[in-house]
C-alpha cells in the first residue's frame, strides 16, 4: 500500500511507509501480504478454491525505541501480521526488513541470529510456559540454545532477571502451575528479555488478564523498554490499552492499514469512520465529538473481502467510488495518514 502526499504541508520523508529523513527504521514492512489457502474437499484430489486474506498490502515502518500499537476488531488481521513479521509463519509476498536486510533471505544461522533480537510475548501465559519445566529451566533454554555463559552465568542469569519482573529468585525451581496468571506473563516477559532483544512483539500480551493486573504488566514492560531501549510492537483490541502504551497507532480492518498517526492525533483528530466507530465504541474514552457512529452488519469474512475498500459494507458514507476502487493510504500531513476516499472532506 502505497501513501501519497494529500498536500504541500504534509510531512516530509514518507516516501517508505511512517520513516522520517531523520531516523532509519529497525523495522520495515513493505506491502506484506499472508493469505491462507482453502481448498476444495475432493475424494482423490483436491485443489485450490479461494485463500483467507489475513493481512492484505500492509506497510509501515517502526524507528529504534518506540511503541507502534496495532488495533482492530477480531479477525483484522492483527495476530497474523505479528507471526509473519516474526517469521513463525511465511509470506505469501511483500517484504520485513530488521535493519534494511529482508529476513525471508535469512538462513538458519541468522535466522537464530534474529530470534535473539526479535522476540515474542503471546497472549496466553498458561499455554506458553511448559508445564513440564520449571520457570529457571524455561528462562535458561534461550541462553542455552545460543550457548551463552557456563551453567552457574546462566542461573545467575535467570534468577537476577526473575528479580527485574518483580519476582522471587527463589521461584527459580517452581513450575508454572504454581503462579497466578499475572505471574506467568512476568515470566514469559523475563523469556522474551533474556536474549536482550532489540524488538519485542506482544501479541494481545494482557487480554487474558484481570484489570488491575493489566496495569502491573504494562507499567512493567514500559520499565523494561527504558532499561534495555527496547522497541514494542503492541497488538490489541482494547484502546485504552493501545493510547497508554503506544507513541504511534496502526488501525487494521479486515488484513488492510486503514488509519495511522500518532496516539494523540489519532484520539484528537480520527479521520477514518472505522477508527472512529471503534472510538465510539468504547464508552470509558473521552471523545470530542456527540452522536454515536454504528457499524452496519457483521464483520464480512477474509476469505471473501468486499471489493473496493473493504470497509464500505459497514460504512455509513460510503459511495459508490468505495465500493469499486481501493483507496489509497493517505497522507494528511505530522505523519497522519488515512485510506479513505472522503479524507478531504472529512478533514475539512
Amino acid at each position: 500500500m502505497n501513501i501519497v502526499p494529500f498536500a504541500a504541508s504534509a510531512a516530509p520523508g514518507l516516501s517508505k511507509g511512517m520513516e522520517t529523513m531523520s531516523e532509519v527504521p529497525i523495522l520495515e514492512i513493505r506491502h506484506l501480504k499472508k493469505y491462507f489457502p482453502i481448498y476444495s474437499s475432493g475424494l482423490i484430489f483436491s485443489k485450490q478454491t479461494g485463500a483467507v486474506k489475513a493481512v492484505d498490502d500492509v506497510s509501515f515502518t517502526v524507528t529504534k525505541g518506540e511503541t507502534v500499537g496495532i488495533v482492530g476488531e477480531s479477525g483484522c488481521g492483527k495476530s497474523t501480521l505479528g507471526k509473519t513479521i516474526m517469521r513463525l509463519t511465511d509470506r505469501t509476498e511483500g517484504q520485513v526488513l530488521f535493519h534494511e536486510k529482508d529476513i525471508a533471505t535469512f538462513n538458519r544461522e541468522e535466522m537464530q541470529e534474529l530470534r535473539k533480537s526479535i522476540q515474542m510475548v503471546f497472549q496466553d501465559p498458561y499455554a506458553s510456559l511448559n508445564p513440564r519445566m520449571t520457570i529457571g529451566k524455561t528462562l535458561e533454554e534461550p541462553l542455552l540454545v545460543n550457548h551463552v555463559g557456563s551453567a552457574q552465568e546462566r542461573e545467575n542469569m535467570v534468577r537476577e532477571m526473575l528479580r527485574e519482573v518483580g519476582l522471587d529468585p527463589s521461584h527459580y525451581n517452581s513450575y508454572p502451575h504454581e503462579f497466578s496468571g499475572g505471574q506467568r506473563q512476568r515470566i514469559a516477559i523475563a523469556r522474551a528479555l533474556i536474549n536482550k532483544p532489540e524488538v519485542i512483539i506482544a501479541d494481545e500480551a494482557v487480554s487474558a488478564l484481570d484489570v488491575s493486573v493489566q496495569a502491573q504488566i504494562i507499567n512493567l514492560m514500559k520499565d523494561m523498554q527504558k532499561k534495555y531501549h527496547l522497541t514494542y510492537l503492541f497488538i490489541s483490541h482494547d484502546l485504552s490499552v493501545i493510547r497508554y502504551i503506544s507513541d504511534r497507532i496502526v488501525v487494521m480492518y479486515l488484513g488492510r492499514i486503514m488509519e495511522i498517526a500518532d496516539k494523540e492525533d489519532l484520539f484528537t483528530r480520527t479521520i477514518h469512520p472505522y477508527t472512529e466507530s471503534l472510538l465510539e465504541a468504547a464508552p470509558q474514552l473521552t471523545r470530542r465529538r456527540q452522536g454515536k457512529l454504528i457499524m452496519n452488519m457483521d464483520i464480512p469474512s477474509a476469505s471473501n473481502p468486499p471489493s473496493g475498500c473493504v470497509f464500505h459494507t459497514r460504512c455509513a458514507g460510503a459511495r459508490q467510488e468505495c465500493e469499486t476502487l481501493v483507496p489509497e493510504l493517505l497522507d494528511i500531513g505530522c505523519q497522519h495518514c488515512v485510506a479513505c476516499h472522503r479524507a478531504k472532506e472529512l478533514v475539512r
